[in-house]
């Protein structure tokens, strides 16, 4: 009977130790979703910044075209055929 007893307190430090064991785990397990969560939406905002700043360098770029074009108003080539600028 006293192995009985012996044998079902062990059993039952084995599944004290399982439980502990799963819980680990189970935190373990929330922190790399929370994780992997973060990274999502640090990968989104990123591609959001990403998006806005191609828009914002075609911006600049038509800008500096226009710009360019502006320019060419101001600029004349003299009897010489050398180039003066407006100024």
């Amino acid at each position: 009977m006293q192995d009985i007893v012996q044998s079902v307190r062990k059993v039952s430090v084995v599944i004290s130790e399982m439980t502990s064991a799963s819980t680990a785990t189970t935190s373990s397990t929330a922190q790399v979703s929370q994780a992997i969560d973060d990274l999502d939406q640090m990968t989104q905002q990123n591609t959001a910044l990403v998006e806005e700043s191609t828009a914002a360098a075609e911006r600049l770029r038509m800008q500096a075209y226009q710009l360019a074009q502006a320019v060419t108003a101001f600029i004349f080539v003299n009897r010489s055929n050398t180039i003066n600028y407006f100024t």
